[in-house]
């Protein structure tokens, strides 16, 4: 049976580590700079009408393509070195044992995840914070961003703005509600991003495993910008970095989106299978590469 203190040990050896590496340090100041010119324009355009947003504009983070497209990159680039193999490395499985190990390489996946998606919400609240108001209703000035959001733009004369305020999502969702789910399925995409990653490093390479995000990548880009002019929304369904824009998911069920259940099935049993896969592709490896 694997030790527990054994893996939480090693998941607290991971995020020291990480955390606070170069690397790390650049995602989190890359996204300081998005979540600025993001939520900056609808900061000073709720104070022009002296109205108040719910703390919810995490919702719409990720509408702009640009934007969708850093944070996919910053995924992959996250996950990056989880399986870096040196001479520390070598030290820690010795001592803990393999199964320890990877289970606590899956286990800070997921929790990096959540860190990271939690990280990005309490930049919206710093730069929404002078506007901040009840996360119980929409209120009218939300209601009239995602109606008539060129009115209050011309009206005002405050351009850049990147967020969309979808109509869809105003009707289907509570603030909270929204909140949840967009922090759910963000969520879940960073994870299976993570997991996809841990997974091809225990069977293949880190080298392979980082490529092929950035195919992940490549799609999403492809499917939110020209993929829809080539092929419609279909392509969607299998561009699961394009699901961090919960507006690219159909709740109505018309079939033209990938619906809820299909992205959070499709997720949920991604990361299961990559953290099986990479628990068994470790297990039988039989040396750690210098």
């Amino acid at each position: 049976m694997p030790e527990i203190r054994k893996i939480r040990r090693l998941v607290y050896i991971s995020f020291a580590r990480h955390i606070t590496n170069r690397k790390t340090i650049l995602i989190a100041g890359m996204a300081v700079i998005f979540a600025f010119y993001n939520y900056m324009p609808l900061t000073r355009l709720a104070m022009f009408y002296h109205e108040n947003i719910p703390p919810v504009s995490f919702v719409f983070h990720l509408s702009h393509y640009l934007v969708l497209c850093f944070h996919a990159a910053a995924s992959v680039l996250l996950f990056a070195d989880v399986m870096k193999e040196d001479g520390f490395t070598l030290w820690t499985v010795i001592r803990s044992g393999k199964t320890e190990y990877i289970l606590a390489q899956s286990l800070y996946v997921l929790l990096m995840s959540a860190v990271y998606v939690l990280f990005l919400y309490l930049l919206s609240l710093v730069f929404t914070l002078p506007v901040l108001g009840s996360i119980k209703e929409w209120g009218p000035f939300m209601k009239r961003m995602s109606q008539d959001m060129t009115s209050l733009v011309q009206e005002s004369g405050i351009s850049g703005h990147s967020l969309y305020v979808a109509p869809v999502i105003i009707r289907h969702f509570t603030p909270a509600g929204a909140l949840l789910f967009a922090f759910l399925i963000m969520w879940l995409d960073v994870s299976f991003t993570g997991m996809m990653i841990l997974f091809f490093s225990c069977v293949i390479s880190r080298s392979f495993a980082t490529a092929f995000g950035g195919v992940l990548v490549s799609i999403a880009i492809f499917a939110t910008v020209s993929g829809m002019l080539l092929f419609g929304t279909r392509l969607l369904y299998a561009s699961p970095m394009s699901w961090n824009n919960i507006n690219n998911i159909d709740y109505d069920r018309s079939g033209a989106y990938p619906s809820p259940e299909y992205v959070v099935t499709f997720l949920t049993v991604g990361i299961i299978m990559f953290a099986v896969g990479s628990y068994i592709g470790y297990r039988h490896k039989e040396a750690i590469k210098g």
